[in-house]
């Protein structure tokens, strides 16, 4: 895929089951998720790999730094004009995490999702009670990209 490109939301979650599968192998039982995803779907595109990197990011700093592993919840909202993503996991107390985080991910899915919809969808990070939480909120309609 190309930098930019958009691909239907059903693709995008498919491809993020696919990640979560090869991240069981390494995880076993401690990687749990917790989908909830409405049964249809809207006939929408997204950008490319605006799910998967969150779930990645959830992986990363929540399972892989924690002993006993974590549940990561990705929920999937669908009102008249919005698709809002919930990404939450737990925060590991004892961090074992190697690997630094400098938020590149999600700045850079940020700055995608203000590209493509010019500046009208939504990423917030919270981190509260021990909780990592990332939500992102893309218009259904956007204006036409000539």
């Amino acid at each position: 895929m190309r930098s930019g490109q958009s691909v239907p939301l059903e693709d995008e979650i498919t491809l993020s089951k696919q990640y979560v599968a090869l991240e069981a192998w390494r995880f076993g039982n401690r990687l749990k998720l917790d989908w909830q995803i409405p049964n249809e779907l809207p006939a929408l595109n997204i950008p490319c790999l605006t799910l998967q990197p969150l779930i990645e990011n959830a992986v990363c700093h929540g399972v892989e730094p924690s002993e006993t592993g974590a549940v990561i919840k990705v929920e999937l909202h669908v009102t008249s004009g919005y698709l809002t993503i919930i990404v939450t996991n737990p925060i590991a107390v004892a961090t074992t995490n190697t690997r630094p985080s400098n938020g590149m991910a999600l700045e850079n899915i940020r700055q995608r999702l203000n590209i493509y919809y010019k500046g009208k969808a939504q990423l917030t990070i919270a981190n509260k009670n021990g909780v990592f939480r990332v939500k992102v909120v893309i218009p259904k309609h956007i204006e036409s990209q000539l």
